[in-house]
């Protein structure tokens, strides 16, 4: 697959649906996925609801001014380009490129198999102070109609700007079954997905994953997925295992190296 250019009128035209959404029909059908945001993003965090029948904001968190130059009510019912407007000008091609694709594999991918894709796109957005910082944009879930079409997407983006790394524009898509694990990623340079040659990775060491990031410890990562701590240790011993690292330390550095959450 290619990471093909595509104009913001071309994306519109592939993402906009009939069926229009009322703010308190996204928050209903997401609301499990806010929660859940709050207790597992790797930092400071905002999300997006777009209603893709106007391809507009149709809702969208409530934190939003403390992250971003503009307030909550100045977000909604906002079009697709008003986001653009909030990235860097170098990366806005790249973005519209990489939202593309990825709905491109949602719609190409079984139902049952599609949120088992994870989907990374760092790139830079304006924060309240109106300068430019790395964010992580991810895709945690989203909403269908009878057809299978996408009717919605919970939008989740985190601020990576009190992480002391080195970042560069780029799309990442892993397969995190149990069964399969297949890799992906473009950056700047490059307009082809090449595929990673990295460790299989389950959708459990994953999440252990992002939880180490956030800095808990074993005890705290069983608590917070109802596991026990020996199945913890379990995990990050063949993590460390599977990346050829020793260390927590180096198993944190491996995966921020290779944009893994």
């Amino acid at each position: 697959m290619d990471l093909k250019p595509v104009s913001v009128s071309e994306f519109k035209n592939l993402a906009t649906r009939n069926l229009k959404l009322t703010e308190s029909q996204c928050l209903d059908f997401f609301e499990n996925d806010i929660d859940i945001a709050k207790k597992y993003a790797i930092g400071p965090h905002f999300w997006l609801i777009p209603d893709q029948s106007e391809m507009k904001v149709g809702a969208c968190s409530p934190n939003i001014f403390q992250m971003t130059p503009f307030a909550h009510s100045e977000w909604l019912n906002q079009d697709f380009t008003f986001w653009l407007r909030n990235m860097h000008p170098e990366d806005r091609e790249f973005a519209v490129a990489s939202f593309a694709l990825s709905m491109e594999v949602t719609q190409n991918t079984p139902k049952e198999k599609v949120e088992m894709i994870q989907i990374n796109i760092y790139i830079r957005m304006l924060d309240c102070n109106n300068c430019y910082r790395w964010v992580l944009i991810q895709f945690p879930r989203k909403m269908y109609d009878e057809e299978g079409k996408v009717l919605s997407t919970f939008i989740l983006i985190t601020d990576f700007s009190h992480l002391q790394k080195s970042f560069s524009k780029m799309l990442t898509m892993m397969d995190s079954s149990n069964n399969e694990n297949i890799i992906f990623a473009s950056q700047v340079d490059n307009k082809n997905l090449i595929s990673l040659n990295l460790p299989i990775i389950s959708k459990r060491e994953l999440e252990i994953l992002q939880l180490m990031v956030r800095g808990l410890n074993s005890p705290q990562i069983a608590e917070n997925l109802c596991i026990s701590y020996h199945t913890v240790e379990n995990h990050k011993r063949n993590l460390r295992k599977k990346t050829g690292t020793k260390t927590t330390a180096e198993l944190i550095d491996f995966v921020w190296r290779n944009n893994l959450i």
